[in-house]
């Protein structure tokens, strides 16, 4: 997955977020803020999606867990 797909699969994950109500600067505040809203399994898997997302963005070297953020962000936009 190249670095560019993970931070669009991030955004499309942080629209839903943000059409079910969510507020803030990013998809971790923002899931924060409907975390009521969400099965913890779910905030885990969008935090997860986050950290990969911002590893993408501000590292030189990918993560080496696209394989669970490909799975993640597949199991919640389901």
């Amino acid at each position: 997955m190249l670095r560019s797909n993970i931070i669009d699969a991030a955004i499309s994950v942080e629209d839903l977020i943000t059409k079910l109500g969510g507020t803030g600067r990013g998809l971790r505040e923002k899931t924060n803020s409907i975390s009521h809203l969400l099965e913890p399994s779910y905030v885990k898997k969008i935090n997860m999606i986050a950290t990969v997302r911002n590893k993408a963005a501000h590292e030189q070297v990918l993560p080496t867990n696209i394989q669970d953020f490909e799975r993640a962000i597949s199991e919640v936009k389901d």
